[in-house]
């Protein structure tokens, strides 16, 4: 009896250590360890509309051009392309011997076939508008055709675009996530992905806890990566503590631990300026909204100055206007100014009435702390309200559908150019999930930015820019709050990572650890 009693004990003890070691993470021996704060809803290029996505997908897939880290375009998929003295035609050669992850050849028509798929009406894609200044993009969206018309292979490595219109931000068009080439014909199911041609190939993808990627051995590095794991983990002191035990490499720092992080000589902290945006969205839909006065009040009740020292630890500078510092569109000057006595002037004149506004947040720490901070300062004029975090999902689903008064969010630009700050933000063809939550419509502003998309002429289109720019500030569909500043905690481990401005331009290509 003990003798069995005795086996019984082994064989569980087998059972529960074997359960144990399956449970636990499978990595491959080079594995960069960080993190994402939420899971991406799609890795379909077509339907990515978010940081988290663009991020993986800036590794998975390649692009016909890309960002170097000074934000300067460089080739990717092509190894070259030229354009013609109208403006309207690009012609572009692939890169000799590139292939998608499982072997294939890259060609000209899985470009082409990715392009027409971004377009097609069928595919339902956020960002369908980046094939807008393609030749036959609108006959297309009528169901009139069922390709661009302006894309065509023209051998099995080569392919040109003509555009209906001249239109300056074109290339930087063709280094966003959603114009990444896929394999013709397939598309992604679920966690299931098509191939692509990128540094790292989707190994395991486990909702709201992990992604896997490892290393695409059709395409030589100098790094030694084998493979870059994201944790997704929602709570940046979560991060932080996992970082300083060992479990993370790599992780942006919140604003609270910097000078912690910094003190630390266990790690390095790298800073950069990215090309950002934070702001209150109001929406100009809501009647409470209507009176610009009622949203010159909101405006001048934020402390933006002490939201930005106390709780971001001066990590940004005050927003002067929609398009971030360095950017094409930058406004030197400008801004709300914080006054408590001119805000409840504005708030009078407008003739608010008590109602509460609704204010709806990404349920993030930080987030709900510096929404209380803003919903007891326009309480300290009169104002009431109600703060409603939800998780991203639920939050991007609150402002689709209209179902607040403010919001709380920031954009991150997908290349280095103002038209990337006013026209998905601002412009009145953006509605939704293309950027323009607030649902901003002003057509005077639509014509200047139009007329800056088709200008060639740097400092003239430079003007128009910042004409547009002016035009948005001033009709406060949004608070503009500040363009924060990023640091990132390294541990000793890893070497030769640098940080990117444009969130899926970083390939970690050169990036090796030395020590497990």
């Amino acid at each position: 009896m003990r003798n069995q009693f005795f086996f019984i004990l082994i064989f569980c003890s087998i059972f529960f250590l074997n359960g144990c070691w399956f449970n636990k993470p499978s990595l491959p021996e080079r594995t960069l360890k960080t993190v994402l704060q939420a899971d991406p809803r799609t890795l379909d290029p077509a339907l990515s509309t978010s940081t988290h996505s663009g991020i993986l997908l800036g590794l998975i897939y390649s692009n016909l051009v890309s960002f170097d880290t000074s934000g300067k375009l460089i080739y990717d998929a092509a190894k070259y392309y030229k354009v013609s003295k109208d403006g309207l035609t690009y012609t572009f050669a692939l890169q000799d011997g590139l292939r998608f992850s499982d072997g294939r050849p890259v060609r000209a028509v899985d470009v082409v076939t990715s392009l027409n798929r971004l377009a097609h009406p069928a595919t339902a894609s956020p960002r369908a508008w980046l094939m807008e200044p393609v030749a036959g993009y609108q006959a297309l969206r009528d169901g009139l055709t069922q390709t661009l018309s302006g894309v065509r292979v023209l051998d099995e490595k080569s392919l040109e675009i003509i555009l209906s219109r001249r239109f300056a931000p074109f290339l930087s068009y063709l280094a966003m996530p959603q114009t990444a080439i896929l394999p013709a014909n397939e598309v992604a199911n679920g966690e299931v992905i098509p191939p692509g041609s990128g540094p790292y190939v989707l190994s395991r993808w486990v909702r709201d806890t992990e992604v896997l990627l490892t290393r695409n051995t059709q395409i030589k590095t100098s790094g030694n990566l084998q493979a870059i794991w994201f944790r997704i983990i929602k709570d940046p002191f979560t991060i932080v503590s996992e970082f300083k035990s060992g479990g993370l490499h790599l992780i942006e720092v919140p604003p609270q631990e910097v000078e912690n992080l910094r003190a630390d000589k266990r790690f390095r902290t790298l800073d950069i300026e990215e090309f950002n945006v934070y702001f209150l969205g109001l929406n100009m839909k809501s009647p409470l909204l209507q009176d610009i006065k009622m949203r010159e009040a909101l405006a001048h009740a934020i402390p933006r100055e002490a939201i930005l020292k106390n709780l971001l630890k001066g990590l940004g500078t005050l927003a002067t206007g929609p398009v971030p510092t360095g950017l094409s569109g930058f406004l030197r000057e400008g801004g709300a100014e914080f006054n408590l006595e001119l805000a409840k002037q504005k708030l009078f004149e407008s003739g608010y009435a008590g109602q509460e506004l609704r204010l709806s947040v990404y349920n993030d720490p930080m987030n709900i702390a510096l929404c209380e901070v803003i919903k007891q300062s326009l309480e300290e004029i009169g104002v009431k309200v109600r703060i409603i975090p939800r998780d991203w999902n639920g939050f991007t689903e609150q402002l689709v559908n209209l179902d607040y008064e403010i919001y709380y969010r920031n954009w991150v630009a997908d290349f280095p150019d103002g038209d990337n700050f006013l026209f998905p933000l601002y412009h009145s063809t953006s509605l939704g999930l293309m950027g323009n939550y607030s649902h901003y419509n002003q057509p005077g502003f639509d014509s200047v930015l139009e007329a800056s998309r088709q200008e060639t002429d740097s400092v003239r289109r430079e003007e128009l820019l910042r004409e547009a720019a002016v035009m948005a500030r001033d009709d406060m569909s949004r608070i503009l709050l500040w363009y924060k500043k990023k640091v990132f905690a390294v541990a000793e481990a890893v070497r030769d990572y640098k940080p990117h401005p444009m969130y899926n331009s970083n390939k970690f290509l050169n990036t090796s650890l030395t020590q497990l």
